[in-house]
């Protein structure tokens, strides 16, 4: 049995995955059918009537003292309000982000190698309950009650050829939404219900066609620096990764997962 089981792993929870095995833990990756697996090619950011591309960030100069927090610091309110300010730095439209929101316009961006996926036919809870004993690590937890969703749309018009393979991050300085393709659905990602609306009035575009929803995953998902503990054997790490696209993480944030996880299961 292994000791840890990484559910979905980006790029960067595949790094830790590495770390641990490196100490001789006993490890596995697993893709769950919950999700789907996308390389997008370039990451494009829509506000305020403005679209462009996002480019390699040259690295956050507190990028360390940022994103290595993983564990919940006693003043976590004041952490989060300097979050505030330091992307309403960056545009006042980027104040409802978070820490990705801060690391994509300020980390350096890198792009997982396309590997062929072996994707479980299994679900989330089942995979869990294959590994009982094993510690879970993952992203997004799905969960009925989570506070975000994935949305599948099937639409009529050829969506590879408007879409391409890149990946959309739409901002009003409140709500936040996703959008890449996946085959020939449009898929989006909110913190709550996708407002269709209000994306065709980000992208008037989209209001030139229809759409009709083919399924809704609900998850949680670690906005935060600090490690989640969800449940005794299930935690979720915020990766910093927008399906294959990641920030390179400091040297530091993989030491400090280790040294915390392993604290943990001897407790």
């Amino acid at each position: 049995m292994f000791e840890f089981v990484f559910i979905d792993p980006s790029p960067n929870l595949e790094l830790l995955s590495r770390t641990l095995h490196s100490m001789g833990r006993t490890v596995v990756n697993v893709y769950t059918k919950d999700f789907t697996v996308f390389h997008p090619k370039n990451l494009w950011v829509f506000m305020d009537g403005r679209h462009f591309r996002i480019n390699d960030g040259k690295g956050a100069p507190d990028a360390d003292i940022m994103v290595c927090m993983l564990k919940k610091p006693f003043f976590a309110k004041f952490r989060l309000k300097s979050l505030k300010e330091k992307l309403s730095a960056i545009d006042p439209l980027l104040a409802g982000g978070t820490f990705q929101d801060y690391m994509l316009f300020t980390g350096q961006l890198k792009t997982g190698a396309e590997l062929p996926i072996t994707v479980s036919s299994l679900s989330f809870d089942e995979i869990t309950a294959k590994y009982p004993t094993s510690t879970v690590v993952t992203s997004r937890l799905p969960a009925p009650n989570g506070k975000h969703a994935v949305t599948y749309w099937r639409t009529d018009y050829d969506i590879a050829e408007a879409l391409g393979n890149d990946y959309y991050f739409f901002f009003d300085g409140k709500s936040r939404h996703e959008l890449y393709r996946r085959d020939n659905l449009l898929v989006t990602v909110s913190e709550q219900k996708t407002k269709l609306d209000w994306l065709k009035q980000m992208n008037p575009t989209l209001a030139r066609f229809q759409f009709e929803k083919v399924k809704s995953v609900s998850f949680h998902q670690n906005q935060n620096p600090w490690l989640q503990k969800y449940s005794s054997k299930i935690y979720i790490v915020n990766d910093y990764s927008w399906q294959g696209v990641y920030v390179q993480m400091p040297e530091n944030w993989a030491k400090t997962f280790r040294k915390l996880v392993c604290i943990e299961k001897k407790r």
